[in-house]
């Protein structure tokens, strides 16, 4: 399974450090709604509670990122705000 702490080295490698604490928060409510903790609906609500979601979001639209066994997908355009997890193996969370 992968763990928050996975996420977050994935999403600092992307990110500028001033925006890593914030990478932090983004990173546990990704792993709680991938693990069944967080219905999609609170995962939201939690992400649009974070104070810069949206320069988070836009730094992250587009991007692939690899965390450990799993990708993280960040939409972009018509897709802009819509993240996708997904093993290698191709099983979406």
């Amino acid at each position: 399974m992968l763990t928050a702490a996975d996420r977050i080295r994935a999403l600092e490698a992307a990110l500028p450090p001033d925006q890593h604490a914030e990478a932090h928060r983004l990173a546990t409510i990704l792993t709680d709604a991938a693990n069944g903790m967080l219905t999609v609906e609170a995962a939201q609500v939690q992400m649009a509670a974070l104070p810069d979601t949206a320069t988070l979001i836009g730094a992250l639209a587009g991007q692939r990122i690899q965390a450990a066994q799993s990708v993280l997908t960040f939409g972009a355009d018509s897709q802009f705000g819509h993240v996708c997890i997904s093993d290698v193996a191709g099983r979406n969370e």
